[in-house]
């Protein structure tokens, strides 16, 4: 009987000591993987103002001195929380103008030779004093504007005409309209940019194709090199014939008897858009955001076409924007045409892509920049003229400059709010692996977004949004990390429900096992004392005499 008893409880604490030293095994193997991540995912504070370096140059009539303290003095309005204005180096005075420069372009020309290029500023900003009764502001090709001021004009009075202008063109070009409405407009923010243009034909009896290249090589390619400092951007062709308007309701054009053309009214463009329905079917990198530029040719039935506009006259760009997807232009070739649409027949067309790539982009028309710096103007109780040159690439350097300024903002806004977001994530959700590659984007994109702020202190704003779209990059790829995304959703109450069914059910009968054994050993321990130990363990009744009852 002792060899069995001794057996029974040898196999209980066998397969007990077996379980307990497989339980840190277990354990151990499916264990989440956390890599380390180093530093802080915070990556900075987005709340310190950027500085707008501005180089000031006074030809003539002022005080150099009073008018560098009125600069420094006053605040970019309305958002003195996003920039600052900083006078580098100080307000210095210039030779006078020479006698012979009466045209925009040549005084243009001029001032770009009287840029200091040594000094790293935004823009270069030249105050001479003529004999007008109203400030006049030009706004060079390049990266400087000159400002005519009448005489007496006071040093505070000249500092706070800069202020509105530096703020609502420089680095605020397009106050009139809310974020919510800016942000609807623009193309969503990236780093790459795929652009397409199509074709679609509607008509392929008479157009077969169009001269892309000559048109492309004339009016995208300048522009395009402009804002490749800002941007990766690709460029894509293609023709689609048999491609009609009317959308899901197969609206028909109208006809306009009187001027022998059809047109669609400009309410009816959000019924008569289906871009899902055009078959562009060209794919692109799923990683890149895709802007999307169609001509269009309507068929011979239905040409000339346009689109009207409330006031009841035919669009002069015969064109529109679709928000965040692209733009849109109808072009009616000449009853002659046949083959390939020509370079000419199709520039009109491609200069207003162009102005719906600038608006993509946040850089406003001519027309719309000097109707809000008026507007704004005339609240600060200011008057002036303006006077933009256009710059032979489409684009000004102080536009680009000024894109530069937005884009390093939202870029080191965007990581910073991904790399919270991931450290969210990672401490809500325990079940999500880390894994090491994951771990050092965090790490380098939190490095670079450190970097940032150490180029913003120096000035040095290029290498700072070099930096912020690699801290960018780099924080996107590893939230979207598709070891992360596996498991995303996977939560830790599932691990129990698994593995309890396997193991709950072995445990029940060891615990009952060993609680039987130990009884067992208790009773067994208790028998074997001797009958005195017991007999001092029983109770004895206690009796008393009666006299004290």
């Amino acid at each position: 009987a002792f060899s069995m008893v001794n057996a029974r409880v040898k196999v209980t604490l066998f397969w007990t000591l077996i379980l307990i030293a497989c339980f840190p095994v277990w354990w151990t193997t499916t264990a989440v993987y956390r890599a380390e991540v180093q530093g802080t995912l915070e990556g900075g504070s987005i709340e310190k103002p950027l500085e707008v370096l501005l180089q000031v140059k006074v030809i003539s009539g002022l005080s150099v001195d009073k008018l560098d303290s009125s600069l420094r003095s006053i605040p970019l309005v309305p958002n003195p929380n996003k920039y600052n204005l900083a006078v580098v180096p100080k307000v210095s005075s210039l030779q006078a103008l020479p006698p012979n420069l009466e045209s925009s372009d040549a005084l243009d020309e001029w001032y770009l030779k009287s840029v200091d290029h040594s000094t790293t500023t935004h823009i270069t900003i030249f105050i001479a004093e003529k004999p007008i009764s109203t400030p006049k502001i030009h706004f060079g090709k390049h990266n400087h504007l000159w400002v005519d001021i009448p005489p007496k004009q006071t040093e505070k009075s000249i500092a706070k005409l800069i202020s509105v202008v530096v703020t609502n063109i420089l680095v605020e070009p397009d106050t009139t309209r809310s974020e919510e409405e800016l942000s609807m407009i623009q193309a969503k923010y990236d780093t790459r940019y795929t652009i397409s243009f199509t074709l679609a034909n509607a008509n392929p009896a008479s157009v077969k194709g169009w001269d892309f290249l000559s048109a492309a090589s004339e009016h995208l390619d300048p522009i395009l090199s402009s804002l490749s400092k800002l941007v990766k951007l690709s460029v894509n062709s293609q023709v689609i014939h048999y491609t009609f308007l009317g959308g899901p309701r197969n609206l028909q054009p109208h006809k306009d008897n009187a001027k022998n053309n059809f047109y669609f009214q400009g309410s009816e463009l959000s019924y008569i858009v289906d871009p899902n329905a055009w078959n562009l079917d060209f794919v692109a990198d799923p990683s890149e955001t895709l802007l999307n530029f169609v001509l269009y040719v309507p068929e011979k039935r239905f040409s000339p076409l346009y689109i009207r506009t409330s006031e009841g006259e035919n669009s002069k760009t015969n064109g529109f924007l679709i928000p965040q997807w692209g733009g849109m232009v109808i072009v009616n070739p000449d009853d002659s045409t046949s083959g390939l649409l020509s370079s000419e027949t199709i520039t009109p067309a491609f200069r207003v892509f162009l102005s719906q790539l600038r608006e993509f982009f946040a850089i406003p028309s001519f027309e719309r920049r000097i109707r809000t710096l008026q507007t704004k103007l005339k609240e600060a109780s200011l008057s002036g003229n303006v006077e933009i040159l256009p710059s032979l690439n489409g684009v000004s350097e102080w536009e680009i400059n000024a894109v530069m300024l937005q884009r390093l903002r939202t870029a080191q806004r965007s990581s910073q709010d991904t790399l919270r977001q991931f450290g969210r994530v990672m401490e809500k959700l325990p079940g999500i692996p880390l894994h090491d590659s994951t771990a050092k984007l965090v790490n380098q994109a939190v490095a670079l977004l450190h970097k940032v702020e150490i180029s913003l202190l120096s000035g040095d704003y290029e290498s700072a949004l070099a930096s912020a779209k690699d801290a960018y990059l780099k924080a996107e790829t590893a939230f979207f990390d598709p070891d992360m995304l596996a498991l995303l959703y996977f939560p830790e109450e599932h691990k129990w429900a698994v593995y309890l069914p396997l193991f709950l059910p072995l445990w029940f009968p060891l615990f009952g096992n060993l609680s039987t054994e130990f009884k067992r050993y208790r009773k067994r321990q208790t028998r074997r004392k001797p009958v005195s130990d017991r007999l001092v363990l029983e109770k004895v009744p206690l009796s008393l005499p009666s006299r004290y009852l």
